[in-house]
C-alpha cells in the first residue's frame, strides 16, 4: 500500500501501470470533489441533518471520480490497443469522458462546451511531457536571490553567447 501512495503518474509509461494510474488520478479528484463539495456546504446548501451532508459531498466527490476513471482508463485503453504512446491516446480520453460527463448530466451541450477544452488541455499536457515543454509544471529558475516560473517553450543561450556571422 505504501508503494501506490508514493507512485507518480509520470513514473511509468502510459500503456503500463493502470491500476497505479488511476489511483493516483482518483485520489486528487476525490480531493477536489470534496473541496468542492465543502464550499457547497459552507456557502450554499441549508441542510442540517448528517446524511444530507454526506448526500451532498457524495454529489460532487462520486462524478469527479468517475468522470476521472474514465478518462484514465480510456487513456490506457487506447494506448494498448493502438500500440503507440501520443497525443491521440489523450484526444481519444478527452472524447469519451466528454460523453460520459454529456450523459450522466443529461445535457449533450455540457458535453460539447467541454469538448474542446478538454482536448486542448490533454493535447497541450501530453505535447510538453513529451517534447520537456510541460506548461503545467514549469521549472523554477533562480537568478540570483530572485525565482521565477520559465514558461518559455525555447531554450537559453549560454549567458556568453554570440551569434556568428
Amino acid at each position: 500500500m505504501y508503494k501506490i501512495l508514493q507512485y507518480k503518474y509520470t513514473d511509468t509509461p502510459d500503456g503500463k501501470d493502470g491500476i497505479k494510474k488511476m489511483f493516483y488520478t482518483c485520489k486528487y479528484a476525490a480531493a477536489f470533489g470534496g473541496t468542492l463539495g465543502l464550499f457547497d456546504l459552507v456557502f450554499h446548501s441549508q441542510v442540517t441533518k448528517f446524511t444530507s451532508k454526506l448526500n451532498v459531498l457524495a454529489a460532487y466527490i462520486v462524478p469527479a471520480v468517475g468522470f476521472t476513471a474514465a478518462y484514465t482508463a480510456t487513456i490506457y485503453m487506447a494506448t494498448n490497443l493502438r500500440g503507440k504512446d501520443d497525443c491521440w491516446n489523450y484526444t481519444f480520453a478527452a472524447l469519451v469522458t466528454a460523453g460520459v460527463v454529456g450523459i450522466a448530466r443529461k445535457n449533450m451541450s455540457d458535453a460539447g462546451a467541454l469538448l474542446p477544452i478538454l482536448t486542448l488541455l490533454s493535447f497541450a499536457y501530453k505535447r510538453g511531457t513529451q517534447h520537456g515543454t510541460n506548461i503545467f509544471n514549469p521549472k523554477i529558475v533562480r537568478e540570483g536571490r530572485v525565482y521565477y516560473r520559465d514558461l518559455s517553450q525555447t531554450t537559453d543561450y549560454p549567458k556568453n553567447y554570440t551569434k556568428s556571422s
